[in-house]
């Protein structure tokens, strides 16, 4: 019996892991997840190796009299649930593997327990890469980058400084410069499970597997956008005014950037009312906002306070010239972070 228990739960491990491992090797392109599966794959096929039963479990196996060969098939349908399902397969799998191989070898079953820890840190990987819209809650500081020579040294930089998303806003590079900087950047914000969201380009975007697009007036509508992006990435829409962030509201996006809040180069042409417009946007409002324009360390406490009056939520920043043009780009976000906690 322990035999036929211990076959079946090696098998499903191993099926389970194909699953989330074709992901990554196809939906991700991750190398470095990759790499740690594959890593977790040979060290539980290692362990069935150590166990000295390999040749005894295929004798054991006996599928016609399995009755609950079904009980396994997955009725997920989103790849976010797929994945999700798979593994909780391959969790409750090894369980059972460290409670019946105890008998045969202890120090195996110990570290098949460690593997099964081990499966838990990385479901919370893929957690935050399948469903970044379950993310867009807990940030609170945005940093706004420009697709420049130094881009990814401050993408490093403000990551390490407590930046929970990165915006890229690239308006000048070409589409094959673009998509190069964007999968860079995917790359290290997965790592560190940032969000990562791209201005304007709902097609680079989904090419590059970002977590998400913030929309401006001029650019195609958030219905259409969640045509092409699906349920589960995130969709911001730009809003100056009452009357705008009802509409992006209406329209399902996943929060609204307010602002101007404070003068700003990037958008001299607007006044800062953004002040102003939070008082509308508390009564009406029910997607979370994202305050922007002319942020720093300076008047930050100052839209901190005004939030608190208005708001029972954390404040959302997003930050550009306030953090990117400082001399030490790490410590002025960690001071902006500081101040927001």
């Amino acid at each position: 019996m322990i035999l036929r228990i211990l076959d079946v739960n090696f098998n499903r491990t191993r099926e389970a892991l194909r699953v989330i491992e074709d992901y990554v090797r196809f939906g991700l392109e991750s190398v470095e997840l990759a790499s740690e599966l594959k890593s977790f794959r040979h060290r539980l096929s290692q362990l069935i190796v150590d166990l000295k039963i390999d040749r005894r479990l295929i004798n054991a196996r006996n599928i016609a009299r399995d009755v609950g060969q079904k009980d396994y098939l997955s009725r997920k349908k989103s790849l976010a649930g797929i994945i999700s399902a798979n593994f909780k397969r391959l969790q409750e799998a090894l369980r059972v593997l460290v409670e019946y191989s105890k008998s045969i070898n202890p120090r195996i079953s110990r570290q098949l327990e460690k593997l099964r820890f081990w499966s838990y840190e990385l479901e919370q990987q893929f957690s935050f890469g399948l469903q970044p819209q379950k993310s867009l809650k807990k940030i609170r500081l945005c940093v706004l980058v420009p697709g420049f020579a130094k881009t990814i040294s401050i993408v490093r930089d403000v990551i390490r400084g407590g930046a929970d998303a990165i915006q890229l806003r690239a308006k000048k590079l070409s589409d094959e410069r673009l998509i190069k900087l964007i999968r860079k950047i995917r790359t290290i914000t997965l790592k560190h499970k940032v969000l990562f969201i791209v201005n304007d380009r709902v097609d680079l975007a989904l090419l590059g597997r970002a977590d998400g697009v913030h929309l401006g007036a001029t650019d195609i509508s958030v219905r259409d956008a969640r045509q092409i992006l699906g349920p589960d990435k995130i969709i911001g829409a730009t809003t100056h005014n009452i009357k705008e962030a009802l509409v992006a509201q209406k329209n399902g996006a996943d929060y609204i950037s307010v602002g101007p809040m404070f003068p700003t180069p990037l958008k001299q042409h607007l006044p800062p009312d953004g002040m102003k417009y939070l008082s509308g946007i508390a009564r009406r409002i029910k997607i979370p906002y994202v305050a922007i324009g002319g942020i720093n360390q300076l008047n930050l406490p100052r839209l901190r306070r005004a939030h608190r009056k208005l708001f029972n939520v954390s404040l959302k920043v997003a930050v550009s010239s306030g953090i990117i043009d400082q001399s030490n780009v790490k410590s002025v976000t960690r001071k902006l972070k500081k101040i927001l906690r």
